[in-house]
């Protein structure tokens, strides 16, 4: 994924601190028992998008409370995870409870209670991480009055200015929040007031060798302030420079890599068109909220429920990956199928055309990667949907909904020359009911 290659964390305007607890029910507080087994069987309900299975638990469990408050984004969801897990005993669970806590308040630029909550659950790294942001400024934004700010794409990087100079951003579902690209930095000029920190007046940024502040960052319409950053660090080692150059061969040109994550706070709505290739970040959308089948905010990336011929799993939404990648074991390889292999310049790319199918929506026909599998224990993950090349993404931020729109995969371009190809003479076997 074009996101590995930065160690992007988000950095974002602050939200209200809150200490109230998530509640189901307004007549009496939730027991305040935790239980290892419910708790594990709430978080199972979490990882899977079960937000009905979550809904029944909550009525008597405050852990489902808690994690149905983070999907729901309520204010307080994080505070109350936090009291959960510090009266849980120590364990593999509370630890990735915690991550999930604190990545919720990370999101909301609460960098002084992320660090507190770190070094009393002895999560020290965190809170080294935590604490240089904790007295930066915080973010905000100037909408100029738009409702909709429309922008030019080119399947991954949009056009942005720093303080009046043009620079251009990699805008990545895949990364957790916003890094800067290690060679952009290397053209600030050194400050001999600090160590290791550098600034160049004309960009507005200040930096350090892990941490970035720019001051005025300005994508179509909108103009964001105060935007914190982590710093992509050079290579140490020659199997890192060549991972970073394969990757800056994917990838491309860019100066600032962005995750979806870092608009949350600011639109309704962000989509993706491939077919008039800009991105629309929407402020206020009169459309009705759907029913979420998406995570954002708690694991920092897009994590969405997909259905395939043979399991139902989560999986990354990865704009910055070019393709689709479903993970050994998905489907099952006929004679009879759609298959291509594409000559990229990193490796060849093997495709079969498949039907996938999403919560509350017809199945979608795509090209995808059969072969290689995604492992993160964290969200258990299978792969991600890429960058599509037709169509649109619709991604509702307010309540996490996410869409195919005006998408075919009829006739649909390779993205490298082909190798070899066989026409399919059955149509895709349908997703999992």
């Amino acid at each position: 994924m074009a996101a590995a290659s930065i160690a992007a964390l988000a950095l974002l305007p602050a939200c209200a601190a809150s200490t109230s607890l998530a509640q189901t029910s307004a007549e009496r507080p939730l027991p305040t028992a935790i239980s290892e087994e419910a708790a594990a069987e709430a978080f199972d309900a979490f990882l899977t998008i079960e937000r009905d299975r979550l809904r029944t638990m909550a009525q008597s469990d405050r852990v489902a409370a808690a994690f149905l408050g983070l999907m729901d984004r309520r204010e307080g969801s994080a505070d109350a995870m936090m009291q959960i897990v510090r009266s849980m005993p120590a364990g593999e669970l509370k630890d990735r409870m915690f991550f999930i806590a604190a990545g919720q308040l990370i999101a909301e630029h609460r960098w002084a209670d992320v660090a507190a909550a770190s070094e009393a659950n002895g999560m020290t790294n965190l809170a080294d991480f935590a604490r240089p942001y904790a007295n930066w400024p915080d973010a905000s934004v100037d909408y100029n009055g738009v409702e909709v700010t429309e922008v030019p794409f080119d399947g991954l990087r949009i056009p942005a200015q720093l303080n009046g100079v043009d620079i251009e951003i990699a805008f990545d579902t895949g990364a957790p929040g916003v890094g800067v690209h290690r060679d952009f930095i290397d053209l600030l000029e050194t400050d001999g007031s600090a160590p290791q920190t550098y600034a160049l007046p004309a960009f507005d940024i200040v930096a350090t060798k892990h941490h970035a502040l720019v001051g005025s960052l300005t994508i179509g319409d909108i103009t964001l302030r105060n935007v914190a950053a982590s710093v992509g660090l050079p290579p140490e080692t020659p199997e890192d420079q060549a991972k970073f150059e394969r990757m800056d061969q994917i990838v491309g040109r860019y100066d600032i890599i962005m995750g979806l994550d870092a608009l949350r706070p600011f639109f309704e709505v962000i989509e993706f068109d491939y077919n008039r290739d800009v991105v629309r970040l929407i402020r206020r959308d009169p459309r009705p909220r759907a029913e979420a089948n998406m995570l954002m905010g708690a694991g920092r990336k897009p994590l969405i429920r997909m259905r395939t011929q043979n399991r139902i799993g989560n999986y990354y939404i990865d704009t910055g990956s070019y393709g689709h990648l479903l993970g050994e074991g998905a489907f099952d390889i006929r004679e009879c199928d759609a298959q291509r292999t594409m000559t990229a310049p990193w490796r060849e790319i093997a495709e079969t055309r498949v039907s996938v199918g999403f919560e509350d929506q017809p199945p979608v026909e795509i090209w995808a990667q059969p072969t290689s599998v995604v492992t993160e224990p964290e969200w258990d993950l299978f792969g991600y949907i890429g960058n599509p090349r037709s169509g649109v993404y619709r991604i509702d931020v307010r309540d996490g909904h996410f869409a195919f729109e005006d998408y075919s995969s009829e006739g649909l371009d390779s993205l490298w020359p082909i190798s070899a190809e066989r026409e399919g003479s059955c149509a895709p076997a349908a997703p999992m009911p």
